[in-house]
C-alpha cells in the first residue's frame, strides 16, 4: 500500500503527511523513522485529521 492510500484510509491530510515528511525527514534521527509512517504521526498530528467530507477538522 502507498503513503497516500495509507493517508485516505486513516484520513490523514495527504498533503500535510507529506509536506512535513518530506521537510523534517532529512534531519531526522535514523532510528526514530517509525515516527513518520501515517498512523503514528496522525497521533503527534490530530489537527491533521480529515472529517468526512475530506475537509480538516
Amino acid at each position: 500500500m502507498s503513503l497516500i492510500a495509507t493517508c485516505k484510509l486513516l484520513g490523514v491530510d495527504p498533503y500535510r503527511y507529506l509536506r512535513d515528511l518530506l521537510t523534517e525527514l532529512p534531519s531526522h534521527q535514523t532510528d526514530h523513522l517509525e515516527e513518520f509512517l501515517p498512523d503514528r504521526w496522525l497521533q503527534a498530528h490530530p489537527e491533521a485529521k480529515l472529517t468526512d467530507h475530506g475537509k480538516q477538522k
